[in-house]
């Protein structure tokens, strides 16, 4: 097996794993609707149970057409994303690890969709009202600023962009 397969193998298990088990630790001990501060006024655990997508993307959209474009979506945009990891070369690992990561994040929160109809957000960063996440939103994040950042430094030592 190439050792980028074995990278997205070993990060999108572990990351999914990880994910999984927080969302089962939380739903098993706090309430739904319910903030535990662990730091006050900057980092809280909120037992969120989100039907619609990041930011509330397609909350108004009826249920019966949200689920479906919540489980199709996903997977043409990891299709998407797996084709562009076999595309790589095996000395990108960098931006193997960031799609690694989005993969991990999208199938975790997939399998919730799938599954349950929602996804169990918990994090909450500040009092302020932000968006409630969980660690596959912060694995697709994640990811994806790495992606960026490892695509800007590939096109940089590019000839084109020296020639440019």
């Amino acid at each position: 097996m190439k050792s980028k397969y074995f990278l997205l193998l070993r990060v999108a298990s572990s990351a999914v794993l990880v994910d999984q088990l927080a969302k089962r630790i939380v739903a098993a001990n706090v309430d739904n609707g319910e903030t535990i501060w662990l730091l006050p006024r900057a980092l809280g655990i909120r037992h969120t149970r989100n039907a619609a997508a990041a930011f509330g993307w397609l909350s108004d959209l009826d249920p019966s057409y949200r689920a479906p474009v919540l489980i199709v979506l996903p997977l043409v945009i990891f299709a998407a994303v797996l084709y562009a990891f076999h595309k790589l070369d095996e000395s990108e690992r960098g931006l193997a690890m960031g799609l690694s990561l989005v993969v991990a994040g999208a199938l975790s929160n997939l399998f919730d969709r799938a599954a349950q109809g929602f996804v169990v957000d918990f994090l909450r960063f500040g009092r302020a009202r932000l968006p409630v996440y969980n660690v596959a939103d912060i694995c697709i994040f994640a990811g994806l600023a790495l992606s960026f950042a490892f695509c800007c430094a590939l096109a940089m030592k590019s000839p084109r962009a020296a020639s440019a």
